[in-house]
């Protein structure tokens, strides 16, 4: 018995020697091990792009402790325990676990089959015929046989598919475009008709697919690779109806377009002229830029010319059916790799219920197998009977011979009549009172409720780099916590300590070149006019001003105060600096009253107040941490720290 007692007590000091040598740094009764401190590292100094700013790990080391003593300081105070924090960490993890809950291999080959459909582009023509998704049988079998018989008056050549698209589709678009599609790719449409369309060979027609709109039939009429992405301006003079464009309209746009190229060409800035002129005003802020285009955009004519263009061309005026476009090509790439797409195809697989059901069902599939699942089906007959003969609706708590009865087994966890009432009660919002045919119907999907509940309770044992992130989440929720009470609303709240630092440092944070005065906008010219005699006469005061034209509750005049850098107002930019025409600018009703005042200024705290804080809030954290490392006591195994490998760059 001694001998026994002694060869544990022997295991377990063992065990305490190996855990202590292979702690790198202790803070308090905290022990961080080197491949935290390794992990850490690595991730925060592997993402620097410049050289210059990657540390050793020597140098990362007081980096660490600071991190990890504010963390601990703020566990310390309870931070970790409060509603806030958990009901934020929970939400976290819940958007973090959904990767996990899925089939990894089933989704990796539905994203393949998006990759190759996003990068082949398809062009298909269709005809719908509308039905409700809840349709009557009869309805249902009526318009399945009108829309085949459509199809076969195709097939056999009775008539065209335009034709027939014009005559029976009840795409309302098919009276205009005879129900040609033009080209797509994948996400483009919803998933059934993408389906049918890309499995529907060039130059044949689909069966009938049912969607949430009704039965199609889709031609499919070219499938090609595509020709990568453009990225375009334009300013465009718009058709007033471009379904009926007069030949006079048609030749006074070209002349208007024209005239705006030939400005260019004379030296006038594209984005200048686009903020002068163009009539799509929804471009304007994004420079005219219409994003990453292709094929799918669906104007040929706007893609015909950009695919054959240089970056940074300028294109003389082009027509298509909506108007006339002068078009700059911002950038051009071509076909991502699948591995450039990856992740962004996986994500758009996911938030498509559709896509994403044959890959839940594998995932309960092998769930099942991998935990044992067990369902009690006896008992699941006896709850149905208990709920068939209490009316049509049922009260919680339940009979609670009933509520312990078992419904489904995961692993060693069983899940009873009552853990499935207290999740429908949650869903109910604690009602208590539950409509009899929602429980029949959700017994049976509480099957894959308990599967996705016990393997996200696994989650962090079986995922070490799950767990890592989560607690770096924690860790990242308390820092911000314990910052913003210690140092970042300390520095706004403290005006006594900021007045007193501003003084200290006062000349640090000077003017750039600037303007100093005020900024006008007259509701009408001739107030416009008035306000500039006014101030020609000596009248510069702007509360005067505003007495003057504001009256009653009459807002004739908007004067703003202040000073003004390069680069803080487009519109004083404009007027005072000589920079591009700021967008809806008026010059009738907007103008400026001040001087330019040279580099060298400084700044007053009222002028500055958030440069100033955030150099207060560098003081107040320096205090601070100061205050923590002598509270907590720190080791560093400096002979450890050594045998941590440095970041490559």
């Amino acid at each position: 018995m001694r001998r026994s007692v002694f060869v544990v007590l022997f295991v377990f000091i063992s065990t305490l020697i190996f855990a202590q040598k292979d702690v790198i740094v202790s803070i308090g009764d905290h022990r961080f091990t080197k491949d935290e401190y390794e992990m850490i590292y690595k991730k925060n100094n592997a993402q620097l792009s410049d050289q210059s700013e990657i540390k050793t790990p020597e140098e990362y080391v007081d980096l660490f402790v600071d991190y990890k003593l504010k963390v601990i300081e703020a566990q310390s105070r309870g931070m970790d325990s409060t509603m806030e924090f958990k009901n934020e960490l929970k939400g976290y993890r819940h958007e973090l676990a959904k990767p996990y809950l899925t089939d990894v291999t089933i989704s990796d080959s539905m994203t393949r089959v998006a990759y190759y459909r996003s990068v082949n582009e398809i062009r298909a023509s269709h005809i719908l015929l509308n039905i409700e998704p809840d349709a009557t049988p009869e309805d249902t079998l009526k318009t399945f046989n009108k829309i085949m018989d459509i199809r076969k008056q195709f097939v056999n050549g009775q008539k065209s598919f335009e034709e027939l698209a014009v005559e029976h589709s009840d795409d309302p678009s098919a009276q205009i475009n005879k129900g040609d599609l033009k080209y797509f790719k994948a996400f483009s449409m919803i998933t059934p008709f993408e389906d049918a369309a890309y499995k529907t060979p060039v130059g044949e027609v689909s069966m009938p697919v049912r969607t949430q709109h009704g039965y199609h039939i889709i031609y499919v009429t070219d499938l090609r690779r595509s020709e990568g992405d453009v990225k375009v301006a334009h300013i465009m003079k718009i058709f007033s109806n471009s379904q009926n464009v007069s030949p006079e309209e048609d030749q006074l746009y070209k002349t208007k377009i024209d005239s705006i190229y030939q400005a260019i060409e004379d030296g006038t800035d594209f984005i200048e002229a686009l903020r002068k002129y163009t009539d799509d005003r929804s471009s304007v802020r994004k420079n005219g830029e219409l994003g990453w285009i292709n094929r799918t955009f669906g104007v040929d004519e706007i893609l015909d010319a950009a695919y054959k263009m240089q970056i940074g061309e300028i294109l003389k005026p082009i027509r298509t059916p909506y108007g006339w476009h002068i078009l700059k090509l911002i950038d051009k790439r071509g076909i991502r790799s699948f591995e450039e797409m990856e992740n962004e195809l996986s994500l758009k697989i996911k938030r498509d219920p559709k896509r994403s059901e044959h890959s839940k069902q594998s995932f309960y599939n092998k769930k099942k197998t991998e935990y044992q699942f067990k369902k009690y089906d006896e008992n699941i007959d006896r709850f149905k009977s208990y709920l068939n003969n209490t009316g049509d609706t049922l009260e919680f708590p339940i009979n609670p011979a009933i509520a312990s009865l078992p419904l489904y087994k995961v692993a060693n966890t069983e899940y009873t009549v009552n853990d499935f009432m207290e999740s429908e009660n949650t869903k109910n919002k604690k009602n208590e009172s539950f409509i009899l045919e929602n429980i029949l119907e959700n017994i049976d999907k509480y099957e894959f409720e308990v599967i996705t509940l016990y393997e996200d309770s696994m989650l962090e044992e079986k995922y070490p780099e799950f767990n890592q992130i989560i607690n770096e989440y924690h860790d990242g929720i308390l820092l911000f916590s314990i910052m913003q009470d210690e140092v970042w609303n300390k520095a706004a709240i403290d005006t006594i300590g900021l007045n007193n630092y501003y003084q200290k440092i006062k000349n640090v944070f000077r003017w750039d070149k600037h303007f100093d005065g005020m900024i006008f906008n007259a509701a009408t010219p001739q107030i416009a006019d008035s306000c500039k005699a006014l101030i020609a006469s000596g009248i510069v005061n702007a509360d005067t001003l505003k007495a003057i034209f504001n009256v009653k509750t009459n807002v004739n005049l908007f004067i703003k105060e202040g000073k003004w850098e390069k680069g803080d107002n487009e519109k004083i930019d404009y007027i005072e600096f000589g920079g591009i025409t700021p967008i809806q600018f008026n010059a009738d009703l907007e103008f400026t009253h001040g001087k330019i005042v040279e580099a060298g200024v400084p700044k007053k705290l009222n002028e500055a107040r958030g440069l100033y804080i955030a150099e207060y809030q560098k003081v107040l954290e320096e205090e601070w941490m100061k205050s923590l490392h002598k509270k907590y006591k720190i080791k560093v195994n400096k002979k450890l720290l050594k045998t941590v490998k440095n970041v490559s760059f």
